[in-house]
């Protein structure tokens, strides 16, 4: 994959600044990333070794859903119950029908039209 343009820190720079001012009395500091490229550049190799002697990165592996609840629960639960074999033409249907399981799992849901007002 190719190198990201040096015209501007990258996020993953300044957030690593920050993490550093704010815990500037920690020995290390330790960033979990995902494998999005610009996170392991060179770019940022470069970086690390001139302003990140404190900070230790450690890569998620490439796709783990058992390591994120998020789809470990909340998106099983909404493809065995609503995404799976359903019978809609269009994608807004099936949205809706999305919105409304979700919200029948929580007790403080808004109505379909609050939460495409919010998007």
């Amino acid at each position: 994959m190719g190198e990201v343009e040096e015209k501007e820190q990258p996020a993953v720079h300044r957030a690593a600044e920050e993490a550093a001012k704010l815990h500037a009395n920690k020995k290390a500091i330790h960033v979990i990333l995902d494998n999005f490229a610009l996170h392991s550049s060179r770019q940022t190799q470069r970086w690390l070794a001139e302003n990140g002697q404190r900070i230790r990165l450690h890569f998620l592996p490439p796709y783990c859903p058992d390591d994120n609840r998020i789809e470990r629960k909340l998106w099983r639960e909404v493809h065995a119950n609503v995404t799976i074999n359903h019978d809609r033409n269009a994608i807004e249907a099936l949205c809706d029908d999305v919105v409304q399981y979700l919200m029948a799992q929580n007790r403080r849901a808004i109505t379909i039209a609050e939460s495409r007002a919010a998007i």
